[in-house]
């Protein structure tokens, strides 16, 4: 199993931003993510801030897009190994983050298109599955889908619109599966897809899970939300 997320996670509201993104990192790390690409809103401090957060992080901070890198800790991608396939998991960041930026953070973004099928044309022979954390917008993610040869699932998408919804759309080499799920955390997406030995998409089924009463809480969640004031 994997636990991702596509971004503008670390800021916007409280406690977060009194935290200066602690709290989500720590969080994160708590459940164990693997990845999150980088969101606009992730880069509304300062440089010397993100190097000491992600210097925290248990996980990976991807973008193709946004370089360069020495300005940030990020990465372009990683690699995994899951129900016997080796996945690349990339990230994708909205152009906009351009304008996100603070003085002294000399960064560069890319048009996500050229970026994402550069960087997936030299994963096809190192990865059997391709997946894209997207901070971009639907109409951005369909054009990956319909356009990049390689990438077998894209997950997220930006808007204030933005809800639960999988679905799969023609890709040059096949079906390529579009998932994204609510803002704000109050959901979890969860997405299970199976794969021939080819690393082809056969067969998904996703669900969009309301974090409701009906899940217990977590005592050690629980214990790191306690300083901030919440207790359930």
């Amino acid at each position: 199993m994997l636990v991702l997320d596509a971004g503008n996670v670390l800021f916007g509201r409280e406690p977060s931003n009194s935290s200066q993104g602690a709290l989500q990192i720590q969080a994160m790390n708590l459940m164990g993510y693997d990845a999150m690409a980088w969101g606009e809103t992730d880069l509304a401090v300062s440089a010397e801030v993100l190097r000491e957060r992600f210097a925290e992080a248990e996980f990976a901070a991807l973008s193709t897009n946004l370089g360069p890198a020495d300005e940030l800790p990020l990465q372009p991608y990683i690699f995994k190994e899951a129900a016997g396939h080796t996945i690349a998991i990339l990230g994708a960041t909205a152009p906009a983050a351009a304008k996100r930026t603070q003085p002294g953070i000399a960064l560069s973004v890319e048009p996500p298109l050229e970026a994402i099928s550069r960087t997936v044309a030299g994963l096809r022979s190192q990865a059997e599955v391709i997946i894209v954390l997207s901070n971009l917008t639907a109409d951005e993610n369909n054009a990956l889908a319909t356009q990049v040869p390689g990438i077998d699932i894209i997950l997220g998408a930006r808007g204030k619109g933005v809800k639960y919804g999988s679905r799969t759309l023609n890709g040059p080499d096949g079906p390529v599966v579009v998932a994204t799920t609510y803002r704000l955390g109050q959901f979890l997406g969860y997405l299970n897809v199976r794969f021939d030995n080819g690393g082809r998409v056969v067969s998904f089924a996703g669900q969009d899970l309301s974090l409701t009463d009906k899940y217990a809480n977590d005592a050690e969640m629980l214990e790191l939300l306690a300083p901030y004031g919440i207790k359930k």
